[in-house]
């Protein structure tokens, strides 16, 4: 893949065989970074979502995983929610970017909008991290977590005129979180083609 300048010079060297978004967008980044134009807003999220070396987990268990996910899903950092069952309990698999949000971070905020009780964790550091800065109950993350079925997925997004657009999985994320309480929030999460779409 090349990018290159009206003159038809590479504007850095061509590398081959970039066939993920995950190793395009840092390509892309650095040409508009050389070209000093500042990364759109929506590849930013684009990146964020992509650096899947830099993303971790946390289950949180609590009473509806529909409102888990929205209000988790509203907590920068979080990359991606997903409503299942472990335990016998309903559970939000949260996905978070490690670089924008770490655990400690991650816990105190759902902690203070209280949506969760429990939190669930497959590492030992981290469960030791989380019973020394977390109000949460903290046990072990066993196999047998279930995803729950698609009717139940991002269910404030569901019926709504943005659930009708191309989303990637952090913006179903954080449309959901946002779209029935500050549509302009949510807004920030759509490109302006998206937008377009909508009739902004």
């Amino acid at each position: 893949m090349r990018f290159i300048d009206d003159l038809e010079k590479d504007i850095i060297p061509r590398k081959d065989k970039i066939w993920t978004l995950g190793k395009l967008i840092p390509r892309i980044e650095k040409v508009l970074t050389k070209q000093k134009i500042a990364l759109p807003r929506s590849m930013q999220l684009l990146k964020l979502e992509t650096e899947v070396s830099k993303h971790k987990s946390a289950v949180f268990a609590m009473h509806c995983f529909w409102t888990g996910e929205m209000k988790l899903g509203s907590i920068d950092g979080v990359i991606r929610t997903e409503a299942g069952w472990f335990d016998n309990r309903e559970v939000v698999n949260v996905t978070y970017h490690t670089k924008e949000i770490n655990l400690k971070s991650l816990l105190k905020k759902a902690d203070a909008i209280q949506c969760a009780d429990t939190v669930y964790l497959a590492d030992s550091a981290d469960q030791k991290l989380a019973k020394s800065s977390s109000q949460l109950k903290v046990k072990n993350l066993t196999r047998g977590y279930k995803k729950a079925k698609l009717s139940d997925q991002l269910k404030q997004l569901a019926g709504t005129k943005y659930a009708k657009l191309n989303l990637t999985p952090m913006q179903s994320t954080k449309l959901n979180a946002f779209v029935r309480v500050d549509s302009k929030k949510a807004n920030t999460y759509i490109t302006k083609k998206q937008l377009v779409k909508l009739g902004k």
